[in-house]
């Protein structure tokens, strides 16, 4: 049992067992607070069609460029994601 998804589904089960959720996460060894995650799906089709339309239009501008180019045209974007 290595993986958050198999560690909140584990306590899942020890709690429909009859234990608290408190008691079944310190048998496990993880925090109450993991069981409420739930992960987003990204959805980077615009950002890809816009990084896409500003490499066809100057190819030879490099990731910075690219990124400063992105922000200006109102794409919130973290430079990593670039």
């Amino acid at each position: 049992m290595s993986g958050a998804p198999e560690k909140r589904h584990t306590v899942r089960v020890l709690v429909a067992a009859g234990i608290s959720t408190r008691r079944a996460c310190s048998l496990v060894g993880t925090s109450r607070s993991h069981l409420d995650y739930v992960a987003r799906a990204k959805d980077d089709a615009e950002l890809v069609a816009a990084i896409t339309e500003i490499r066809r239009r100057k190819p030879r501008w490099g990731v910075r460029r690219t990124h400063r180019r992105l922000r200006k045209l109102g794409h919130a974007v973290n430079r990593k994601r670039t």
